[in-house]
Protein backbone atom coordinates (compact mmCIF):
# COMPACT_ATOMS: atom_id res chain seq x y z
CA UNK A 1 0.00 0.00 0.00
CA UNK A 2 0.82 3.75 -0.18
CA UNK A 3 4.31 4.42 1.61
CA UNK A 4 4.64 0.90 2.95
CA UNK A 5 8.11 -0.86 2.59
CA UNK A 6 9.04 -4.45 3.30
CA UNK A 7 13.18 -5.37 3.18
CA UNK A 8 15.13 -7.84 4.16
CA UNK A 9 12.98 -10.79 5.17
CA UNK A 10 14.63 -14.25 5.72
CA UNK A 11 11.93 -15.90 3.37
CA UNK A 12 8.94 -15.50 1.19
CA UNK A 13 6.27 -13.57 2.54
CA UNK A 14 2.21 -14.35 0.53
CA UNK A 15 -0.73 -13.90 1.19
CA UNK A 16 -0.37 -10.81 3.07
CA UNK A 17 -2.52 -7.68 3.61
CA UNK A 18 -1.01 -4.29 4.54
CA UNK A 19 -1.90 -1.03 5.43
CA UNK A 20 -0.53 2.37 4.33
CA UNK A 21 2.78 3.51 5.83
CA UNK A 22 3.68 0.13 6.96
CA UNK A 23 7.13 -0.82 7.92
CA UNK A 24 8.38 -4.93 7.58
CA UNK A 25 11.51 -5.44 8.19
CA UNK A 26 14.28 -8.50 9.42
CA UNK A 27 14.22 -7.53 12.97
CA UNK A 28 17.75 -9.19 15.10
CA UNK A 29 15.40 -10.72 17.76
CA UNK A 30 13.90 -13.75 18.76
CA UNK A 31 10.11 -13.18 19.54
CA UNK A 32 9.32 -14.09 23.22
CA UNK A 33 5.60 -14.45 22.07
CA UNK A 34 3.51 -14.41 18.64
CA UNK A 35 1.35 -10.94 18.23
CA UNK A 36 -1.79 -11.61 16.25
CA UNK A 37 -4.70 -9.15 14.73
CA UNK A 38 -6.92 -11.84 13.05
CA UNK A 39 -10.88 -11.81 11.47
CA UNK A 40 -13.02 -13.92 11.35
CA UNK A 41 -12.71 -17.80 9.99
CA UNK A 42 -8.63 -17.05 10.35
CA UNK A 43 -6.40 -19.98 10.17
CA UNK A 44 -2.52 -19.71 11.88
CA UNK A 45 0.32 -22.07 11.70
CA UNK A 46 3.32 -21.31 13.53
Amino acid sequence: MEESTVTNLPARMEDSLIGRKVVVEKSGQKPKAYRFMLGDYSRVGV
